[in-house]
């Protein structure tokens, strides 16, 4: 693809939110801090995705009845806390199922955690009993096996990163030709 079709694609990029993302404030100010238009519908991995028309005028992501399964994702947590819910209690099996789900259709995952940083791991600010050791222990594992890159962040930067990761990713993917025989 060319220069012009990768900017004519971008123009239209949008970003997709997964059905289960709750609506509330947070998350309207998190969606206006995109800057691009938004909607919903239901994925399989992830709760946003990007997506464009490409030059055929077929979608990347063609948004049928059923759930789609995106080729880059970012999985959002809103703390430390719901973070370390991934790795001891109930939420564990869900989010290594969908770290697997992932993993065999080979989409990249981003996990964005808001509000929390390594130092919250290292000094052990969460409220599990969990290790600080374990825990790192169990992220780094993820790391490596599903191929996922962990981000802290502020909350009010959130918005803008979703947008930014999911944006260049879709542009490195243009410019590599991978949907050149769509």
């Amino acid at each position: 693809m060319i220069g012009y079709d990768i900017e004519k694609v971008l123009e239209s990029f949008e970003i997709i939110i997964d059905t289960r993302e709750k609506s509330n404030s947070k998350a309207d100010r998190r969606y206006n801090g995109f800057g691009c238009r938004y909607t919903k519908f239901a994925l399989e991995v992830g709760d946003y995705c990007g997506n464009a028309i490409l030059p055929s005028g077929r979608h990347v992501i063609e948004c049928g009845t059923k759930a789609i399964t995106p080729a880059c994702a970012i999985e959002r947590k809103m703390d430390i806390n719901e973070l370390v819910g991934c790795f001891v209690g109930r939420k564990k099996e869900q989010f290594k199922n969908e770290m697997e789900r992932a993993a065999e259709v080979e989409c990249r995952i981003f996990l964005l955690c808001e509000n929390a940083s390594w130092a919250d791991i290292f000094a052990h600010r969460y409220r599990s009993k969990m290790d600080p050791e374990v825990l790192l222990a169990n992220i780094m594992a993820y790391i490596s096996r599903y191929n996922m890159t962990l981000i802290f962040c502020r909350e009010e930067e959130s918005g803008r990163l979703i947008r930014e990761l999911l944006y260049r990713n879709l542009k490195e993917a243009l410019q590599r030709g991978d949907f050149d025989d769509i």
